[in-house]
């Protein structure tokens, strides 16, 4: 077997903090898909030609949740393959222990 006992779901957590990520390493920059708005946008709203810069406070709330995110995706796989037989309960326990 190779998991699966949660279709896979797990994952969406790493698309979700990957895009967390993007925006924090985004911000300020100017966006990629300038093309996608109607010609004179940005002549009548210029600010919204670069991403967002966010405070600070903002920007250690979204790291944290990343770091929450990543935790919670391990926690899930490996349960995922314990529950999907790919793994032993003795390698799940010793896997976690220190992190209980």
């Amino acid at each position: 077997m190779s998991g699966g006992h949660f279709s896979y779901k797990q994952y969406h957590i790493t698309d979700i903090y990957r895009t967390i990520e993007d925006e924090l390493n985004n911000q300020g920059k100017e966006k990629e898909d300038l093309n996608s708005y109607p010609m004179g946008y940005f002549d009548k709203y210029p600010h919204e030609k670069f991403n967002q810069i966010h405070s600070e406070e903002i920007q250690k709330i979204m790291k944290d949740a990343i770091e929450i995110l990543k935790k919670a995706e391990e926690y899930i796989d490996k349960i995922d393959g314990y529950l999907s037989g790919d793994i032993g309960e003795d390698f799940l326990i010793k896997n976690f222990k220190t992190k209980l």
